[in-house]
């Protein structure tokens, strides 16, 4: 699914759900600038800088199952699943786990299982072109991104570009705004994570076709 657009299509907090079953239903992507509140926003970056300071972060790595490997010149950036252990984890992974109800009461898509984590890209950091379900082998069937970063200016960087097959053309743009989800479908779209000047902050969901991973 390309479009010319490059600018993702925007829809309103208050469609959720239904909204992000239809824009993947049309186009194969959309975001919504609200999906959550400024105070959701918080609850959840506190936790994340809890945990960055008893040092559970560890470094990001590439590939998957037994290939997983640490490969800065492709990804550069910082990572910890999400937890039910924590109140505002817990939350938010409740809301995945209903939006994947939503999207196979919609679109059928099979979905059982999700994974969360936070993405921490200190300034300098960069996750080069890649895709989620290369050649729609990988169990990953839906990608979610929820942005945790106040005031974000475009001039920053850090923005979600996603590509038509050919890895060369641009054909949405999100800019990383706090309470801004965006989401498309794993195997139909790479992307890439632009260098920021200042510290950027996701939680990268992956709604997948298997059973749950205990996390």
């Amino acid at each position: 699914m390309v479009l010319s657009s490059t600018v993702c299509k925007e829809v309103k907090s208050d469609q959720n759900h239904k909204a992000i079953a239809d824009g993947l239903l049309t186009q194969g992507f959309c975001s919504i600038s609200d999906y959550l509140n400024p105070a959701e926003c918080q609850n959840l970056t506190l936790e994340m800088e809890a945990l960055e300071k008893a040092g559970s972060f560890r470094p990001a790595y590439v590939g998957q199952g037994d290939k997983l490997q640490i490969a800065a010149k492709i990804r550069q950036s910082s990572l910890l699943w999400l937890s039910s252990n924590y109140a505002a984890q817990a939350s938010y992974k409740v809301k995945m786990a209903q939006l994947s109800n939503e999207l196979n009461k919609q679109l059928f898509l099979g979905l059982r299982s999700s994974e969360s984590f936070f993405a921490l890209y200190n300034p300098g950091d960069y996750y080069k072109i890649h895709w989620d379900n290369f050649q729609h082998l990988s169990p990953r069937k839906v990608t979610v991104v929820l942005y945790l970063n106040q005031n974000w200016n475009p001039k920053d960087g850090g923005q979600l570009h996603l590509f038509a097959p050919d890895e060369t053309t641009i054909i949405a743009t999100v800019q990383p705004e706090a309470g801004t989800l965006a989401c498309f479908l794993s195997g139909d779209f790479p992307h890439s994570v632009v260098v920021a000047s200042r510290r950027r902050v996701a939680i990268p969901s992956w709604l997948r076709a298997d059973d749950p991973i205990i996390l």
